[in-house]
């Protein structure tokens, strides 16, 4: 197992880079070649197909949660395939209605196109994330990985090849998009060619299949739809009461954050087939061994603020106001790191997806209240971002605490050390001048390794 895990780890990462690179490709040269405007519609199209997985209404997670930790030949693929072929009719179908609910309540043209290529997008993503979750499912990671790759890689092309020809259309980068994710489904079908390609099993008993991973897993659905709604009504809100250029300001900043969060997601995919296979007592040792990894790496998050400031405005001086967005939003990072990697991962392993789902959703309507109070109120764009970062918080929070108790972790010093740490970050970028908050935060960080030297000390030497 450890082989397989080391290896696995390898091509999420390498999958991962890959990513990395293209996303940084595309938030650096992307504004440069559309301006703001175009800019922001780009980003209005990302922000849609983001929450296209909850079209799947729980079938995918459902069936992730059932084969995880099982061997490939182990599947049923004719009761597999089956499932496969009720989605796709299933995701027809949503995709023509919202095409045709766009077409009678929305007027303005792009907004009209961007709906049509994301109705278009979710047919393609959520059948590859079907076969992809099949893949991790069964610890095929490495496939998973350059499916990711593949999808990727040509949507880098698609940008050099539109920078090179001087075409400034955001349209061309949905299309890209779209070739990208079409190529890795593409993929996926040809190493699950048993399960999409086999005959279709009994009708009633293929539905009944459907309908138990729909149940398993809608829980979890909900639970990711409610945690990305915890941000994206602050965005929605932005965009209805700001408008569309402060949404791409926000978006930007957010877009930054999501660079360091990429490893994290693909990691914890990683994590799961191989927790699931602990007893007890191994679960809580990696539990205390992962959370101390994490309050002495994750920190140093905050430091590449500073640089990369610095840099973006150089090359992106129109900007300017996303990067002070940044400054607030970066904890959402450090937050989020920690769901994905440790306690969302924990969720699942110990099948305790209705604790997620009541986390995830109760923090939603208190993000939502917040939003509403910051936007129609106080008509306050930071203080409805900081609001997200609060949202983002507790969330954590109250995940941290239920994880730790099950796991009988009793050591909560070090997050209160975070929380100061945190706030000591936000003070001194948003009051500080540059050269004084870096200087504040690293001697801050310093102290923080200084008292937890014995954590750090005992992960070592494990």
């Amino acid at each position: 197992m450890n082989s397989t895990f080391k290896k696995n780890i390898f091509f999420a990462l390498l999958a991962q880079s890959t990513s990395l690179f293209v996303s940084v490709l595309s938030t650096l040269l992307i504004p440069r070649l559309l301006g703001i405007e175009s800019f922001s519609l780009w980003q209005l199209y990302i922000f849609y197909t983001t929450y296209v997985g909850f079209f799947h209404f729980g079938i995918n997670d459902g069936l992730y949660l059932r084969l995880g930790g099982i061997e490939y030949s182990d599947i049923d693929f004719f009761l597999a395939g089956s499932q496969f072929k009720i989605l796709s009719f299933l995701q027809i179908l949503v995709s023509i209605i919202i095409v045709v609910f766009s077409f009678i309540f929305v007027t303005e043209y792009y907004r009209i196109f961007v709906i049509i290529m994301t109705s278009v997008f979710m047919i393609i993503s959520n059948l590859w994330l079907f076969l992809s979750f099949i893949l991790q499912a069964v610890n095929k990671t490495k496939l998973f990985s350059i499916s990711v790759m593949i999808d990727r890689i040509l949507f880098g092309i698609g940008i050099v090849s539109l920078i090179l020809f001087g075409v400034e259309n955001f349209q061309w980068l949905v299309f890209s998009s779209l070739l990208g994710r079409f190529a890795a489904l593409m993929f996926n079908v040809y190493h699950c060619k048993e399960i999409v390609f086999a005959k279709f099993y009994d009708i009633e008993k293929s539905i009944s299949e459907v309908i138990i991973n729909l149940k398993v897993g809608s829980v979890l659905m909900l639970a990711n739809i409610a945690n990305m709604i915890i941000l994206g009504i602050g965005k929605m809100i932005i965009d209805l009461h700001w408008g569309l250029i402060s949404f791409g300001l926000v978006s930007f900043a957010i877009a930054i954050i999501n660079f360091f969060l990429m490893f994290i997601g693909q990691i914890s995919m990683v994590l799961f087939p191989a927790l699931r296979k602990l007893n007890s007592d191994e679960l809580k040792k990696k539990y205390i061994k992962i959370r101390i990894a994490l309050g002495i790496a994750l920190p140093l998050i905050f430091l590449f603020y500073f640089p990369m400031k610095i840099l973006l405005n150089l090359w992106l001086p129109e900007l300017s106001m996303s990067y002070f967005y940044l400054g607030i939003l970066l904890p959402i990072c450090f937050f989020d790191a920690k769901m994905k990697l440790l306690f969302t991962t924990y969720f699942k392993v110990l099948r305790k997806e209705k604790i997620l789902f009541l986390i995830n959703t109760s923090v939603a309507i208190f993000s939502l209240i917040l939003s509403l109070v910051s936007a129609f109120i106080f008509n306050n764009l930071y203080l409805l971002i900081f609001c997200m970062v609060i949202s983002v918080g507790i969330k954590c929070i109250i995940a941290e605490i239920y994880i730790s108790k099950l796991m009988q972790n009793k050591n909560t010093k070090i997050f209160f050390q975070e929380m100061i740490l945190i706030s000591i970050f936000i003070l001194a970028t948003t009051m500080l001048p540059p050269i004084y908050a870096i200087l504040l935060y690293s001697i801050s960080y310093v102290v923080f390794l200084a008292i937890n030297y014995d954590s750090l000390r005992s992960f070592f030497k494990k």
